[in-house]
């Protein structure tokens, strides 16, 4: 079981709430297992890999 899977059960998240409840929490939960992912993805490249993370002017992602 990964923490992501450990923190959804705990707020009791699942696919059709996940899109209904669009708060903060969630969008977090996303944006960290996204990110978990590309840095595990970098680690078998050749080149090297950056990841960014984008806001505008207004502080939104």
């Amino acid at each position: 079981m990964s923490i992501y899977h450990l923190v959804s059960s705990l707020l009791n998240l699942n696919i059709k709430n996940l899109f209904e409840n669009k708060n903060g929490i969630y969008g977090s939960i996303i944006e960290n297992y996204v990110y978990t992912e590309l840095l595990k993805f970098s680690t078998y490249s050749k080149q090297s890999i950056n990841i960014y993370h984008f806001r505008d002017l207004k502080k939104m992602k």
